[in-house]
């Protein structure tokens, strides 16, 4: 009899729901829960709406954050279970949490359709009129936002290098001399002489071009080998201009260093103490159709990456009077779109 009655139980327990056994997950590591999360912020739980089957939690983010979207103040909702059994996350308004969440459709906004729960890693950092919890197994609550800086840093870094393998970068720009003696040089789909010819060109006009200084237009490089440079032309295709036809060379390196110079919209709005190394400053943009005026120190190149050294100004020198440096640091010279994340006046004030 007892023997039946034991395996009777345990037949109750395979046939039970999920929920009922409890929520039961491993403890991860801190990066572990960043890695996995389409959102990581910090919030301030504002108020509970239990439903049938869920929970929605409104949090007002404490800043910018780290992953995802999600500006400082913004009001996000995350849908959770309704028991600590569906892992559901619990607590009073006025406890300050660290969120990581995911589910959001491909450019959802902050909180859009996510969900979080205590396995994705989400738990209070401040419980009001409690002791502090304690943290993750690999950090202390006194530094899971030093953790999250530092984290959110590698993620840049790791977009910027992945860039540079995919996208197209900007090396420099290129004097096309033998336009200004009436020539109509090839752009060839390869880099030798007997590629196909793409286009014969008459003027910088149709080519991707950018200013090297006051009213004096040069062709975008996208790369350099033996036989020439590689170009874009305005279709937006690329191909391959002979070095025969080349005249003076402005490599990015050089272009905005010592310059009138600002931080673009593919700045991603980390400084580091040193090219790719140390805990990161964030600043987080207000607006990123805004320029952000610079002086551009110096360049270096680290394991193959460009990097500039900037100090952040608080105006632009052309507003008059002597600008305040706010930070310093370096920066990747290119977004994760490979952009170029600094770049220069050509005309001046």
């Amino acid at each position: 009899m007892r023997s039946t009655l034991r395996l009777a139980g345990i037949a109750v327990l395979l046939s039970a729901p999920a929920a009922a056994l409890g929520c039961r997950c491993a403890e991860r590591p801190l990066a572990h829960y960043f890695a996995a999360a389409e959102t990581v912020a910090i919030g301030v739980l504002q108020q509970i709406d239990t439903g049938a089957d869920e929970t929605r939690l409104q949090f007002t983010l404490v800043d910018a954050a780290y992953k995802g979207q999600g500006a400082s103040g913004a009001s996000v909702t995350y849908t959770t279970g309704r028991t600590s059994a569906a892992c559901g996350v619990s607590g009073e308004p006025g406890t300050v949490f660290v969120l990581f969440a995911a589910g959001g459709g491909a450019g959802a906004g902050a909180g859009a359709d996510q969900r979080i729960d205590t396995c994705s890693g989400t738990r209070p950092l401040r419980i009001p009129g409690a002791p502090q919890p304690g943290g993750f197994t690999d950090v202390p609550v006194p530094f899971v936002v030093q953790q999250l800086l530092a984290l959110a840093g590698l993620e840049v870094l790791r977009d910027s290098v992945h860039a540079a393998g995919s996208q197209p970068r900007l090396l420099g720009l290129l004097d096309i001399a033998s336009l200004t003696h009436g020539a109509a040089p090839s752009i060839r789909a390869a880099p030798n002489a007997e590629a196909a010819v793409l286009e014969r060109i008459d003027g910088i006009e149709q080519l991707y071009q950018r200013e090297a200084s006051y009213e004096f237009a040069a062709a975008e490089v996208y790369a350099r080998e033996a036989f020439g440079y590689q170009v874009r032309l305005s279709d937006g295709r690329f191909g391959w201009l002979a070095a025969e036809h080349g005249g003076s060379w402005f490599a990015y390196d050089e272009l905005p260093v010592n310059r009138l110079s600002y931080l673009t919209d593919a700045w991603p709005g980390f400084l580091w103490p040193e090219p790719g190394a140390g805990l990161p400053l964030r600043i987080v943009r207000q607006d990123h159709d805004t320029e952000i005026p610079v002086n551009t120190v110096r360049s270096a190149r680290i394991g193959g990456s460009l990097w500039f050294y900037v100090e952040r100004l608080d105006a632009s020198p052309c507003s008059g009077g002597t600008p305040k440096v706010l930070d310093s640091g370096w920066l990747p010279a290119y977004g994760n779109g490979g952009e170029p994340t600094v770049w220069f006046y050509s005309r001046g004030c």
